[in-house]
């Protein structure tokens, strides 16, 4: 039986924050894929990615979203499609959102397909589906 992905906490943020490599994948070309940490964000609707990634990815805007920012601030922002792999789970056409950011965050849209653990005393991170 396979066990899940245990990851400790990454140590550079104060505190430290449950931070989890994942691999975001063109739906158009497989081939076109890049692995970045993202921190775990149960405030976010939606998984926010750095502008840069849809660029090198080749993906297309599907339409725009208003968002709002943790301090109530609004902006329009493109909208895309990609697949998100986290260890041996892969989630197909996640909605996700790019901004002008060096921080990914993977929202509650991505989260809630994941049986979590944040033990929080030990520092470490369980994903049990993946």
């Amino acid at each position: 039986m396979h066990s899940g992905l245990s990851v400790p906490y990454d140590l550079t943020y104060f505190p430290p924050a449950p931070v989890l490599a994942v691999t975001i994948q063109s739906p158009h070309d497989p081939n076109l894929s890049t692995t970045i940490s993202a921190v775990i964000d149960t405030g976010s609707d939606i998984t926010v990615m750095p502008d840069w990634l849809p660029v090198r990815l080749g993906l297309r805007p599907l339409r725009e979203a208003l968002i709002a920012g943790y301090d109530g601030s609004l902006r329009r922002v493109p909208v895309y499609r990609a697949h998100i792999s986290i260890g041996r789970l892969i989630l197909h056409n996640v909605r996700i959102v790019a901004i002008p950011t060096t921080e990914s965050l993977l929202g509650r849209n991505v989260l809630n397909q994941l049986d979590l653990r944040l033990n929080g005393p030990q520092l470490v991170l369980e994903v049990m589906n993946a």
